[in-house]
């Protein structure tokens, strides 16, 4: 028996998640265009060829990425929700009913930084070692669709394939994203916690 199948009454629906992801996904397109008109800038007027165009832009998408890569355990640890999971009235709470610390927003969100980071990896070690040359567009390309895409597969397949719901990430961190039904929520932690 799975930690949290008692809560799975609780658990978000994959519907409220999903929007909840294009939420904040679109919420981030302005921080991040942002970040990235002095690359564009430099690209296109700077650049003589079109290897160095995509050399700083390779360069500027791996920065922002990682940078972006926080913004969700950040909003899970201080909020318990990121904008977009508010908008859809979801909340990630740990099994005590709090707000995750942010070293369990961080274990929850583990997968995503995982492909984050490998990303990010691979276009910086790309855009380094084979600077402008096709070489590293070529890495890029093959490698990059095939890490993002299993890793997003495995997480993804655990929170559909699981009877509550919970990601890889969430499992690990003990926590789960609940739809804000929260006096339901916490009488059924009070209840179970007092083992009735």
């Amino acid at each position: 028996m799975s930690y949290l199948t008692k809560y799975d009454k609780y658990s978000a629906n994959l519907l409220s998640r999903f929007f909840a992801l294009i939420i904040d996904g679109l919420i981030l397109l302005i921080p991040s265009f942002i970040l990235m008109l002095p690359a564009l800038y430099i690209s296109l007027s700077l650049a003589t060829d079109s290897g160095r165009q995509f050399f700083y832009l390779q360069l500027s998408t791996a920065m922002v990425s990682i940078l972006s890569s926080f913004y969700r355990p950040l909003f899970f640890h201080y909020k318990g929700m990121t904008p977009g999971m508010k908008a859809m009235g979801l909340e990630l709470v740990n099994l005590n009913y709090q707000h995750p610390s942010f070293s369990e927003a961080l274990k929850r969100e583990f997968p995503n930084l995982l492909q984050v980071w490998i990303s990010a990896l691979v276009v910086l070690l790309s855009v380094f070692l084979f600077g402008h040359e096709g070489k590293g567009k070529v890495l890029i390309l093959l490698v990059l669709p095939w890490v993002s895409t299993v890793i997003w597969l495995v997480n993804t397949g655990f929170i559909i394939f699981t009877p509550n719901r919970t990601s890889l990430g969430d499992r690990w961190a003990k926590t789960i994203m609940i739809e804000k039904d929260r006096q339901s929520f916490k009488m059924g932690v009070h209840l179970n916690n007092k083992g009735i």
